[in-house]
């Protein structure tokens, strides 16, 4: 199963950071539930140097390196997925959420480091991503809501991925990632004890899941 790293960045520099990465705990829930081994870093909680991100990145041997927001998070996310080409090259670096969705051929063009993106929802097609990727295959063709480049580096949009209508299917799924999330970190010491590059070394220390 694959050893994905999720890292949530910084979304407003000017702004404390003061919300839980709600939307990447339940993909992490979720593909937690389906066996693969998963960490998460909050970068947006701690906001450390960047040799505390080469730390993360380096961590393991990462199959994926997963990460998005919303548009004010581009700055972040530009210099985090080039340290991820850089540091990690075999993973598969996968973005999404709305600096993505809402303008997809625009961001693939401008960071030419991001392999594979989530437009919308990404509850079934992030699934998919990693079930391809244990099996090998990186033909994202078929896979609904992903943007991706074909072999002369164009970007190819497929068709949208359904809404998930059935939010009763969700309901384990979003207790555990609620219980799971790294809720104190989200506040600049919010109650606890680490430092931020001692909590990064511990939450790299290994691709466990969130349980």
């Amino acid at each position: 199963m694959a050893k994905v790293l999720f890292v949530n960045p910084v979304m407003r520099e000017e702004d404390e950071p003061r919300h839980v990465p709600y939307g990447m705990a339940l993909l992490a829930a979720i593909v937690v539930r389906d066996g693969h081994q998963v960490q998460v870093y909050d970068h947006n909680a701690w906001r450390p140097s960047d040799s505390v991100i080469a730390q993360v990145l380096q961590a393991d041997r990462w199959d994926v390196v997963a990460l998005g927001g919303i548009t004010t998070a581009y700055r972040s996310i530009k210099h985090i997925v080039a340290m991820a080409k850089e540091l990690a090259p075999q993973a598969l670096v996968v973005a999404g959420g709305g600096f993505l969705t809402s303008m997809p051929h625009e961001i693939m063009r401008f960071l030419p480091q991001v392999d594979v993106g989530a437009v919308g929802e990404a509850f079934a097609s992030f699934p998919e991503i990693l079930r391809r990727v244990d099996a090998g295959n990186r033909d994202w063709s078929a896979v609904p809501g992903l943007i991706w480049r074909d072999g002369s580096g164009k970007t190819r949009l497929n068709p949208e991925q359904p809404l998930l209508l059935d939010l009763s299917r969700s309901r384990s799924t979003s207790r555990t990632a609620w219980r799971s999330s790294p809720r104190r970190a989200c506040w600049r010491g919010g109650g606890s004890t680490s430092t931020p590059a001692t909590a990064a070394r511990s939450s790299a220390a290994s691709a466990s899941t969130w349980a």
